[in-house]
């Protein structure tokens, strides 16, 4: 005779085949907690070889005998499309009939459905009603994304007081996009009164913890001593960690400082460094600095071909000097010199690497 308890107390010491065994006994048995946890056992490969098909198996057996945590993971397994054929139309009539029970990660995952247009019409009205649902039970992720509906300007659902009380919420549990977002309301006076101090301790708890555009936006403020002390040195250490995670903004910004040595030692090498790491992403103003530098020979050997290529990135980019700079550079350049930019223009421009037209 199998015994739940058995299979519980197994399960949470980590002895997984133990687990499994008691959990198979209760789940043929009917059990649709035993037959839940079975599901997810086979979705996560725990005490037994992982099978999606074996895993949907059992999540819509005990769904079907109304297990509100099945039916959430059996309509995530159709809208995956893991172990069945993806299916939206049975997703949402799963989400649908959790949600309707009240559970909150159910009426999440129709908000999102409805935000994204996935099996359904997208609709941000649609998408609100069931992500108030959750916030209201203090879902964290729904408290998120109903902020970030609320905030977009171009949505019919447009109202900034909402979002900023929803991205403080989310904030509040630490989510690092709700801090960040939550510091940009702030410091643009968008459904609150401007406030650059709150909105640099906003950034601040997100750029601690790893934001990159938190990072960045405080190492603005930090240069130009808004709601911050003016400090180059911390402008300099966030433009740092932010451009390591490629922020091609922050990457752009610490170039500039390295050039120009403003607050910092100057550095001509790590300059060229962050305006090339900036123009590979395709920041135009990075790959207009970079044409002028080789046309110019400024820190770096003359090369024509490297600067008609970069002005000629820079324009694809919307730059709006470069069309004049790659004309006169093209004006300079030898057949063979013109060859080797043709040849890189069929290859595609996003192959530029350093010393490519060496």
């Amino acid at each position: 005779m199998a015994d739940l308890a058995v299979g519980i107390s197994a399960y949470t010491a980590g002895n997984y085949e133990v687990a499994a065994r008691e959990f198979m006994e209760s789940a043929h048995q009917g059990d649709d907690d035993a037959q839940m946890t079975l599901g997810f056992m086979y979705a996560n490969g725990e005490g037994v070889t992982r099978d999606d098909v074996e895993a949907a198996k059992w999540f819509a057996a005990a769904a079907a005998q109304g297990n509100p945590l099945a039916q959430i993971s059996l309509g995530s397994i159709y809208a995956d499309g893991k172990g069945v054929a993806q299916d939206y139309d049975l997703a949402i009539q799963w989400f649908t009939t959790a949600a309707d029970q009240g559970h909150a990660k159910a009426q999440y995952n129709l908000g999102c459905m409805h935000a994204h247009g996935e099996g359904v019409p997208q609709s941000d009205l649609r998408a609100i009603h069931w992500l108030i649902l959750a916030a209201e039970q203090d879902y964290e992720p729904a408290q998120n994304n109903l902020a970030v509906i609320y905030s977009n300007e171009e949505s019919p659902a447009h109202d900034d007081e909402a979002a900023v009380k929803w991205f403080r919420a989310s904030a509040e549990k630490g989510n690092t996009d709700a801090q960040y977002n939550l510091g940009v309301m702030f410091l643009c006076g968008r459904g609150v009164a401007k406030d650059e101090p709150f909105a640099a301790k906003c950034f601040n708890s997100a750029a601690a913890l790893g934001h990159a555009n938190a990072q960045y936006n405080l190492a603005l403020m930090h240069k130009r001593g808004e709601g911050v002390p003016q400090d180059d040195l911390i402008a300099f250490d966030l433009l740092c960690a932010a451009a390591e995670q490629g922020l091609p903004n922050a990457q752009y910004r610490l170039a500039l400082m390295c050039s120009w040595g403003n607050g910092v030692p100057q550095d001509d090498g790590m300059a060229t460094k962050w305006y090339t790491a900036a123009a590979r992403q395709g920041h135009a103003t990075a790959q207009f600095k970079l044409g002028r530098m080789y046309r110019d020979g400024d820190t770096v050997d003359k090369n024509y071909v490297e600067a008609w290529l970069w002005f000629a990135l820079a324009g694809a980019n919307g730059h709006p000097d470069a069309k004049e700079a790659c004309s006169d550079v093209g004006s300079w350049l030898t057949r063979d010199q013109w060859e080797q930019c043709e040849r890189e223009v069929s290859l595609g421009l996003d192959r530029l690497q350093p010393g490519f037209a060496s």
